[in-house]
């Protein structure tokens, strides 16, 4: 269970807010309409950020909110039956999300090893975010690369793309709508495996979408977003259609070329079952109906469930369809997102831009080039995987 019943039988969401500096907290968490569902306890600040910096972040950050951030996950922890999987969502461009972010896997590594990591982060657009973002970016990314099972990503810009054209001309998407679609991902990953007979457990996301282990780095997407008042209704078919349309990911992931590793579906609402498995097989005939490439070497590439409970979508929402389709994907041009990340980076660490920074908060010289070079690897890694080589 993602919440946990109090002594008074009502129930907390079981989780912790955390951040550097505590106005992020009082504006989004106490100022909301569901402010009592949360334990004060679990809201947990310090005294100012950690100034778009990752190494302050990491180090001063950490060591001014770490021993409470870990003595209240434990509480969390003692209070489970037992814990299944650590969801973390956070951003990379600041310095608490990347850096404190990274102090806590460190942690979470060392007293729960065997429990499931799962990432959701968001990440800068290098066309749009520039300076210290790129620079925290890529550190998290490869100091964090063997904390976590998966990492799912998204980035503002995507985002906005996907919800402007379903706002009203004279409106468009705030912050609070762009924070709407990774907490509607998040809501349908949360959904207990009773409701989909066992088939889309969250703890078998890692295992279905990850062949090789240092690919993990994937896709969200979901659909339908339609226009307020609209009635129009897609069956299976046309959803899972739109969906593997290109400028459906809620990160700069292009899928007009390329091809995808494997596939993770979930369908929502009064969905036909034999439909969507009808709809599988189209996708797997080799006539290729829904010309959607797959890499052949991979045997067993699509899992898919439905959840008869249609979703729950926040009072904002635009439209609220009585069916839906969540996708998590793996794909080869995921390499293409952080080639121009690190593109960014280079440039930033050959004129030593800010660099001085985080060398005065604790960064050693020789971490700006590891890090480039381990994101590099993973890269030639996914190369490597997408070329159509045979396996025997």
């Amino acid at each position: 269970m993602i919440f946990q019943e109090t002594y008074q039988g009502s129930y907390s969401p079981r989780a912790l807010f955390v951040d550097a500096e505590p106005s992020a907290v009082d504006n989004v968490i106490m100022t909301s309409e569901i402010k009592q569902a949360y334990t004060d306890d679990f809201l947990i600040t310090g005294d100012e950020d950690s100034q778009g910096c990752y190494a302050r972040g990491k180090f001063a950050t950490a060591k001014a909110i770490l021993p409470r951030v870990c003595a209240q996950f434990r509480r969390a922890l003692e209070q489970c039956e037992g814990i299944s999987v650590i969801r973390i969502l956070h951003s990379v461009g600041g310095g608490t999300g990347s850096g404190f972010s990274t102090a806590l896997l460190c942690f979470l590594d060392d007293i729960v090893s065997n429990v499931d990591r799962h990432l959701h982060t968001i990440i800068p657009n290098a066309q749009v975010d520039t300076g210290t973002e790129i620079v925290n970016t890529v550190l998290s990314l490869a100091q964090t690369e063997p904390l976590h099972n998966i990492r799912a990503v998204y980035d503002n810009a995507s985002i906005v793309d996907r919800l402007t054209p379903v706002f009203p001309r004279s409106i468009s998407p705030t912050f609070s709508d762009i924070n709407m679609l990774p907490s509607m991902v998040l809501s349908n990953l949360s959904i207990h495996s009773s409701k989909t007979g066992g088939e889309m457990d969250m703890n078998q996301i890692a295992r279905n979408l990850i062949c090789y282990p240092r690919i993990k780095m994937v896709s969200a997407a979901f659909a339908p977003f339609l226009q307020q008042n609209s009635q129009f209704e897609m069956n299976a078919f046309a959803m899972t259609s739109e969906i593997f349309q290109p400028g459906q990911e809620c990160c700069a992931l292009d899928t007009s070329s390329g091809a995808y590793f494997t596939a993770w579906l979930q369908y929502r609402g009064d969905f036909n079952p034999w439909n969507i498995y009808q709809t599988k097989a189209k996708i797997l005939h080799p006539g290729r109906t829904m010309d959607i490439q797959f890499k052949s070497w991979i045997p067993h590439f699509i899992k898919q469930g439905l959840v008869k409970d249609a979703m729950e979508y926040p009072k904002e929402f635009p439209n609220k369809s009585k069916r839906s389709i969540l996708k998590i994907s793996n794909h080869t041009n995921m390499s293409k997102v952080t080639d121009v990340i690190i593109s960014a980076y280079t440039k930033m660490l050959d004129s030593r831009a800010f660099l001085f920074w985080y060398n005065s908060n604790g960064q050693e010289d020789h971490e700006f080039n590891e890090a480039k070079d381990t994101i590099l690897e993973i890269n030639e890694e996914i190369e490597h995987l997408s070329s159509d080589v045979k396996f025997e």
